[in-house]
């Protein structure tokens, strides 16, 4: 089960987000569930480009190997829309030591 809250910040430029994953694993102690924290927010740098900044807890405890996490678990992305129906974003994922994901998406909106 996965339960999350997204808000716009009234008189800010940033729309926060948090998820909690895995709710119905059982553990002995309640702050054991801040383990499957995801945190992010969305900053509107103007009406066309978005910049996007976000955490997932869970995904650095999975990816730890060894004693170094690097940057594991963090991800950074840009969204811009264009000619009122298109939208271009990029997104980067760490994965620490293993690496890390790019992903593109080119969008456009049929009216």
């Amino acid at each position: 089960m996965r339960v999350g809250v997204s808000k716009k910040l009234e008189h800010l430029p940033l729309r926060v987000h948090f998820e909690f994953s895995d709710l119905t694993q059982t553990t002995e102690d309640f702050l054991d569930k801040f383990k499957n924290l995801s945190v992010g927010g969305e900053f509107d740098l103007s009406d066309n480009i978005d910049f996007r900044i976000g955490y997932d807890n869970a995904q650095r405890q999975d990816l730890k190997t060894g004693s170094s996490l690097g940057i594991a678990g963090f991800s950074t992305g840009i969204g811009v829309k264009f000619l009122d129906n298109y939208s271009f974003d990029y997104a980067f994922n760490s994965m620490g030591n293993v690496g890390a994901t790019h992903k593109i998406d080119v969008g456009f909106l049929l009216k």
